[in-house]
């Protein structure tokens, strides 16, 4: 056996690369897959992209309010792989796989060894039942993936013209994926070049140089923008509709928000102590120093909805020194034994998270949906939903008026229809640009000849619906009839 473990050992070191990459790769797939499809931030997602597809416009048919590079990146995807959702499933193994190998990578930059590395990942993989890979593809965490890549690149001791270039790109790729994550990195990559040995002069002509690409793709953006005719509709979703976002949709997890005080805290203070100590080798603080101040700015990034998933992204690097603290206090504690367990831990994480994802693969491929004319093709659907979302679009195919289904729920059947309503197909506050409710109302009253669906209960809407709307629906129209969990109002001449 410890022969064998020793093989193993020295087979990993001379190609742990590759190794973990396709380790990380097999240990997401069956997870990733086997999913049931709800009314939830991945079928949003997907209706969007969808959208895209079918020749829509992002920002004129689709309310999407954060930057456009994660749905261009998806429907790229959907015309090479097929307009399913396996294909957007597939974009979401991409994403986390290049995440988590990323995380490999970056503790490894830290000095920390393969073994504990990739059990890092691990923990990280794992953490709050794989909320991270159950976000699935998800314009957060492609921001987190280019956040970690791009700190990766500066923690160069000495950065070069060019690597500083390179974080140009890289706060542009943030940005135009997640304009708030955009922000943060742009601001601790801001504070890293005053930190650095130089002149005030050479601080400024860095900062400079690193601002350069970002405008020029900046700028080469809106005006592509511009020609596609989506301009206004990006500056008001994407900007001007923020503030109502931010007011009326706060979501604090008073646990989450305090434990995220206390952590950073902690960070902060321990690093410090470690510093102050002089357990730091050469270069290791300064690298960790780098860590810890991109992780405060990314912190702020689980705000304003606290919620499990936000608080994961937004405190990844955060737990990253946190686990490089307690590899630190382990190593010391066990000493040459240390790096034995490891080994051992390393070998059974792996084999229990190949193991899982092939349990879940094995469930998927049983439950799945094998109709590949089906847009939700490659999903596990609840046999009821599926039901209604046949008689629900049967009967808006079938309408002598136009339907619109003013629900969290009409991704169900706009995806199925390959139409769109526009805002009304995701009606949340903070999604309606930058007239909010008001705007959406007035849209509403200057319609003619329309059919609208709300839900029967109001404790069935989201808590991001806009109850001010349904309510001005009730008060103004005909009801006149049912079909399924939604109440029918008509719109008259």
């Amino acid at each position: 056996m410890k022969s064998m473990i020793s093989a193993l050992n020295a087979f990993f070191k001379k190609r742990d690369s590759v190794i973990v990459f396709f380790i990380i790769l097999l240990s997401i797939i069956g997870i990733s897959l086997d999913v049931t499809i709800i009314s939830s931030d991945e079928l949003w997602n997907f209706q969007n992209v969808h959208k895209m597809y079918n020749g829509f416009e992002i920002y004129k048919d689709a309310n999407v309010i954060c930057t456009p590079l994660f749905f261009y990146i998806g429907n790229f995807i959907l015309q090479l792989l097929g307009p399913n959702l396996l294909s957007f499933r597939i974009y979401n193994i991409i994403i986390d796989t290049i995440l988590f190998f990323s995380t490999y990578v970056l503790c490894k930059k830290l000095e920390i060894s393969k073994a504990i590395s990739l059990i890092i990942v691990f923990i990280l993989m794992f953490a709050h039942q794989y909320i991270l890979v159950l976000c699935m593809a998800n314009y957060n965490i492609l921001a987190l993936t280019f956040f970690v890549i791009g700190l990766i690149c500066i923690l160069k001791e000495n950065l070069t013209k060019k690597d500083i270039a390179i974080q140009g790109i890289i706060v542009f790729l943030i940005t135009f994926t997640k304009q708030n994550i955009g922000l943060y990195y742009l601001l601790a990559v801001t504070v890293e070049l005053f930190l650095e040995n130089t002149t005030v002069k050479k601080k400024c002509i860095n900062f400079c140089m690193m601002l350069v690409p970002f405008i020029l793709l900046s700028i080469g953006s809106i005006i592509y923008f511009q020609y596609a005719g989506i301009l206004n509709g990006f500056i008001d979703y994407a900007i001007l509709g923020l503030r109502e976002f931010g007011q009326k949709n706060v979501l604090v997890n008073k646990p989450d928000f305090v434990f995220w005080i206390l952590l950073v805290v902690l960070n902060i203070f321990t690093v410090k102590q470690m510093k102050k100590k002089a357990l730091f080798k050469d270069g290791e603080y300064k690298k960790i120093q780098k860590v810890l101040i991109f992780s405060i700015f990314l912190t702020f990034s689980i705000f304003p909805i606290v919620n499990s998933a936000h608080f994961m992204i937004g405190m990844y690097l955060s737990w990253i020194i946190l686990l490089y603290i307690i590899n630190f206090i382990c190593s010391h504690i066990f000493k040459k034994k240390y790096a034995k367990l490891t080994n051992y831990g390393m070998i059974v994480l792996s084999c229990i998270a190949i193991s899982c994802s092939i349990y879940y693969f094995i469930d998927w491929q049983e439950n799945r949906i094998k109709d590949n004319h089906s847009p939700y093709y490659g999903g596990i659907m609840d046999t009821s939903i599926y039901h209604k979302i046949e008689n629900i679009t049967e009967y808006i195919k079938t309408s002598k008026k136009k339907v619109i289904i003013l629900s969290h729920d009409a991704a169900f059947y706009m995806i199925n229809l390959k139409e769109s309503n526009g805002k009304m197909d995701l009606p949340f506050k903070g999604n309606l640009g930058m007239k909010g409710e008001e705007g959406l109302i007035e849209e509403i009253s200057q319609m003619k000849e329309v059919e609208i669906l709300i839900k029967k209960k109001e404790e069935d809407m989201n808590w991001q619906e806009s109850k001010i709307v349904r309510n001005f629906i009730i008060g103004n129209y005909e009801y006149i009839g049912e079909i399924e969990d939604f109440l029918i109002y008509t719109v008259q001449n």
